[in-house]
């Protein structure tokens, strides 16, 4: 996981180098890393993916790229958004504030139909 996530932070640098943008690209190719490494951990009793504990895992991982107190509250109230609504992804100003693309992109791995949730993000 350590190459993934120098990777990604590595990777994230190059156009952005806030803090923020690099949790944000830490944080989403994590948890498809532990999805892709098939950790028991990270599989429920069904033998589907136990999300709660691949974003918990993600944020613990991303978050050391971050100092402000602040934006570490904000980096895991959009991983673990339940409602679209709370990452306001046509918030005036900040429409290209990566932590809003990471809420609709963890929001959409909690939900079961793909069609729906993509079509929702999208209007």
């Amino acid at each position: 996981m350590d190459h993934v996530t120098k990777n990604a932070a590595d990777v994230a640098k190059i156009t952005h180098f806030d803090a923020r943008c690099q949790a944000s690209a830490v944080a989403v190719s994590v948890a498809i890393a532990m999805m892709l490494q098939i950790k028991e951990r990270h599989f429920n009793k069904t033998g589907g993916y136990n999300i709660p504990a691949i974003i918990q895992d993600s944020y613990d991982i991303a978050v050391k790229f971050i100092e402000i107190e602040e934006q570490k509250r904000e980096l895991l109230s959009c991983m673990k958004c339940s409602d679209l609504k709370q990452v306001k992804l046509d918030e005036s100003g900040k429409i290209g504030y990566t932590f809003k693309t990471l809420g609709a992109g963890f929001w959409a791995l909690k939900q079961n139909n793909f069609r729906k949730a993509i079509t929702k993000i999208v209007l």
